[in-house]
């Protein structure tokens, strides 16, 4: 006799433990690109010269590849994680739109050398 086909329910369930691990990954290299650019910025000020291609390019380039895999990581989160609450759901796209936000306006703003 021929065996029934795998039920559906397994293989969704496979995908959304993937999406939440790799939205999971997206959050954690963000927060560490995040880190990495506070820390060029901090030894770009090391010593008696200013190295200002650490401060005008490298930090903010750190800086905006961190915000962007922090908002793809906040937006995965609000979209593909089913079973939480509306009303978190709802303070993650919030959170994502501030993220979006910073990610525009930030790099002038912190790390602009008078």
């Amino acid at each position: 006799m021929m065996q029934a086909p795998p039920p559906v329910m397994a293989a969704q369930s496979s995908m959304q433990q993937t999406m939440t691990m790799l939205v999971s990954l997206c959050v954690v290299v963000g927060i560490g690109m995040l880190a990495l650019a506070g820390m060029v910025y901090a030894y770009s000020h090391v010593g008696d010269t200013d190295n200002l291609d650490l401060q005008q390019v490298w930090t903010p380039v750190a800086w905006d590849i961190g915000m962007l895999f922090l908002l793809i990581g906040i937006l995965g989160n609000a979209v593909y994680r089913k079973t939480t609450d509306p009303l978190a759901r709802l303070l993650l796209w919030l959170v994502a739109l501030v993220v979006a936000l910073l990610l525009v306006t930030a790099p002038t703003v912190f790390f602009h050398v008078p």
